[in-house]
């Protein structure tokens, strides 16, 4: 068990430790932050499209797996609503609430993560580490999606930095649930990959590119596909 539970610790610390770094970087021009913004959305259609849901139809069937992507949908109009309260002033106020919904679209993401490389683990070492690497490579950019926006909405570095780094530790605590009921788990990983994928689907579309299409619309055409190619690839090594 502590060999499965390190490594998604460090999994985890991925996305902390790049969101650290990104958060002491100046603040991006509105055309950079149209080109980070898009990338990130780009990022997370890829996951939702070649990880979340073949995996979620995989462990259980198209029905759950639909059923999962609409409730996941409404959870984030929810999440939504309750991020709307933060007093910030125009393009802050959207910078901030598409942060924290990135954030919480993100962790929904990395519990399943985890329960993923707990099941992996269970099955043999050898898998347990194809799937941390995998996960490894898909936090390397989660990070500097969670800063940017944070950060240029005036958030603290200690602030952007603390939820950073509380989304990437959602990940250990996946996979010690993935080690305690893998044998029971597998409908309920259907669902809640489905969950998450229809989450990640209503911030990019209702958060994260309307934000960005304010500052560039055509940067954040370019961003998004750049994104979603390189997840793409990523996703075909792995």
């Amino acid at each position: 068990m502590l060999v499965p539970f390190f490594f998604s610790i460090v999994a985890g610390l991925i996305i902390g430790i790049t969101s650290t770094f990104a958060s002491f970087l100046p603040k991006p021009s509105r055309r950079g932050l149209s080109l980070i913004l898009g990338v990130a959305a780009g990022v997370i259609l890829s996951i939702v499209i070649w990880e979340l849901l073949p995996e979620s139809i995989e462990y259980g069937n198209i029905s759950i797996t639909l059923s999962g992507v609409i409730a996941g949908y409404f959870l984030g109009i929810i999440v939504e609503r309750i991020s709307d309260h933060h007093e910030c002033d125009g393009h802050l106020h959207d910078l901030r609430k598409a942060g924290m919904t990135i954030s919480y679209g993100i962790a929904m993401h990395n519990l399943f993560d985890g329960l993923a490389m707990g099941v992996g683990f269970e099955v043999s070492t050898s898998i347990g580490l194809m799937v941390t690497l995998a996960v490894v490579l898909h936090n390397l950019p989660l990070g500097l999606a969670i800063a940017t926006p944070l950060r240029v909405a005036d958030t603290s570095i200690a602030q952007t930095v603390g939820i950073a780094f509380a989304v990437g530790l959602v990940t250990p605590v996946g996979t010690l649930l993935g080690l305690f009921f893998s044998g029971l788990f597998e409908g309920f990983l259907s669902l809640g990959l489905a969950l998450a994928a229809g989450t990640m689907l209503f911030i990019v579309i209702h958060e994260i590119l309307p934000t960005s299409r304010q500052y560039n619309s055509v940067i954040t055409s370019l961003g998004f596909l750049s994104g979603f190619l390189f997840m793409s690839f990523i996703s075909r090594l792995i």
